[in-house]
């Protein structure tokens, strides 16, 4: 009876997941409509996948419809560099008529698991004579590899995809912004850029500020060179 209750459980979790998808597809504009749609079969895949994945004591007390709403909230955050399209808590709250800060709370509890920095264990880089971007970006790994607080071989080979993304980023992008701002500055905010860009959700939660405080200019400086190599 066990093993009959627990397919029909999954099975139920499935299909709740499809549906849930569906209505926040309906509710996208045709243009990310149209982005997402090639990914729904892995996306769906992904939650239940998430979902299967959890214990019984993450799920004690627990709404089930928030939970689902969570699983789906990180699913959309792990695929949003592959669909370009960005699924927020408000839409959530909207199509779902379920309060964002339950959401929230929920999706921090059960799958906000990216490590942490420890700031006081980085130091501002500071670039001699000679010096390029290109040499800049493996120091600031460095440094972001020093502060994690996990120190597992999953953050070391992110960071090391990250430190070799930015690199070709370097190599790919038009250079006539650079002249505008200092090395350290252009260095930090292509590693930004391979964070976001990652497939996937960041292994190390990685902000703005965090890579300003690396170059020792200010997080404006950092957010005005992040528009203006990407536009956004």
């Amino acid at each position: 009876m066990a093993s009959i209750s627990i397919r029909m459980q999954t099975t139920f979790e499935k299909s709740s997941v499809i549906d849930i998808v569906t209505t926040i597809c309906d509710n996208l504009d045709q243009n990310a409509r149209s982005q997402v749609m090639p990914w729904i079969p892995q996306i769906e895949e992904y939650a239940i996948h998430l979902i299967d994945n959890l214990r019984p004591k993450d799920t004690r007390r627990r709404k089930r419809e928030v939970m689902l709403a969570a699983a789906i909230y990180d699913t959309f955050l792990e695929f949003e560099s592959r669909t370009r399209t960005k699924i927020r808590l408000p839409l959530l709250q909207k199509v779902l008529s379920l309060k964002m800060c339950s959401i929230n709370s929920t999706w921090i509890s059960l799958f906000d698991i990216g490590a942490t920095l420890s700031m006081e264990l980085m130091d501002s880089i500071r670039l001699t004579t000679g010096q390029t971007i290109d040499d800049a970006i493996p120091l600031i790994i460095n440094q972001l590899s020093r502060a994690a607080q996990d120190k597992s071989e999953h953050i070391t080979e992110w960071l090391r995809t990250i430190e070799r993304d930015a690199l070709e980023l370097n190599n790919n992008l038009n250079k006539e912004v650079y002249s505008n701002y200092d090395p350290i500055i252009i260095a930090v905010t292509l590693v930004y850029a391979a964070a976001k860009f990652f497939h996937g959700k960041m292994a190390i939660k990685i902000t703005q500020r965090d890579l300003a405080n690396l170059s020792g200019f200010s997080s404006s400086h950092v957010s005005k060179c992040w528009i203006d190599l990407f536009g956004h």
